[in-house]
């Protein structure tokens, strides 16, 4: 996304943070949570991305439905996490997204993945 990005100026782009917990803030009740958001928020405002959260109980846990949305709004990035009792069939359709996923939430998307309690443990680079 940020190659993208880079030649476009202009408007700040949103990457979607979607979440599969029950509602828009239960994640937010668990530090490492709130502490991974922090540095998703970190992370994109220094590469020149705005996060917003995505609750899939919002859409009735319809993924078609979240989709739809996203491209009605031209979001283009998605990033899934923050999951709690997966549905068996969360799948999410990627051939229009830049899609990322942390650690093993979203299990049944096949999609780029990060282990954020290793990255957190690294040394800052300069």
């Amino acid at each position: 996304m940020a190659n993208r990005r880079r030649g476009s100026g202009g408007a700040i782009d949103v990457i979607a943070l979607v979440t599969n917990y029950a509602g828009r803030s239960d994640w937010r009740t668990k530090d490492v949570c709130r502490w991974e958001y922090e540095g998703i928020q970190r992370r994109a405002r220094e590469l020149g991305f705005g996060i917003e959260i995505f609750a899939l109980a919002e859409y009735h846990w319809d993924m078609a439905k979240l989709q739809a949305t996203l491209r009605a709004r031209a979001i283009r990035g998605v990033l899934l996490g923050f999951s709690r009792e997966e549905k068996p069939n969360t799948i999410f359709d990627c051939n229009d997204f830049c899609v990322a996923a942390l650690s093993g939430y979203f299990p049944a998307v096949v999609a780029d993945r990060c282990q954020l309690s290793r990255i957190l443990q690294c040394p800052t680079r300069t």
